[in-house]
């Protein structure tokens, strides 16, 4: 329950509680685990790592996955454990790391933390760092700031209709790639029917003129918000 509102709560109530669980640091890093094995207990071997490393004990399941949070200056030691864990203990875990945010934006940083861990898990490697993976700091550095304006601004300022189907476009769109094209679980972060989000994707379609259907077009539409 920590974990869901450090991820999901304003910032004044993400803070006071965090100050509960004696954390003072006013950035916070989110930290993703994934096994390969289904008879590994990841979330209590997480939880030995952190006692090990005298972290505060902030793991548990987050939906399928399992997900832990700490302070910034802790991250060295988390990586090196989860290393030797993969090399040394033949644990057979992979891990995501996010960029360290502040109380209130701690989703975009569980965000990262997934996409490392889908890398780390493709690539076989114990644990991977969002901030270190420099083909998207580089794809994201080429992109001009016109080719992303002209994928972004349609989608920026446009009203919320009645019913709410029009909605906030560019938002549903960064939730909907994502969670990797998942209309259940985009549109359960963004607190909407199915259907309304069906809807505003048709209208990013129709005012952008990409195809959610085309890998390239996804990409693209995610590195412009990434950008933005």
């Amino acid at each position: 329950d920590f974990i869901d509102i450090l991820l999901t709560a304003p910032a004044p109530l993400a803070s006071r509680l965090a100050a509960r669980w004696k954390i003072t640091s006013t950035t916070l890093v989110v930290i993703v685990l994934r096994s390969r094995s289904r008879s590994l207990m990841l979330e209590t071997k997480a939880l030995e790592w952190f006692e090990e490393l005298e972290l505060p004990p902030i793991v548990g399941v987050h939906g399928s996955e399992v997900v832990a949070i700490a302070a910034p200056e802790a991250i060295p030691s988390i990586a090196a454990r989860l290393e030797r864990a993969a090399i040394l203990d033949r644990i057979p875990v992979r891990g995501g790391i996010g960029r360290a945010s502040k109380f209130g934006a701690l989703n975009s940083s569980y965000q990262e933390a997934r996409q490392a861990a889908d890398i780390a898990v493709a690539d076989g490697k114990p644990c991977i760092s969002f901030g270190t993976m420099p083909t998207i700091e580089l794809l994201l550095r080429t992109l001009s700031p016109t080719a992303v304006s002209a994928l972004t601004d349609p989608l920026r300022s446009l009203p919320t209709d009645a019913d709410g189907g029009e909605g906030p476009l560019l938002d549903s769109l960064r939730v909907f790639l994502a969670e990797n094209g998942s209309w259940e679980a985009a549109a359960s972060q963004l607190g909407v029917h199915r259907h309304t989000l069906r809807h505003r994707i048709e209208r990013v379609v129709e005012l952008t003129g990409l195809s959610m259907g085309s890998a390239e077009d996804r990409v693209r539409a995610w590195l412009a918000i990434r950008a933005l």
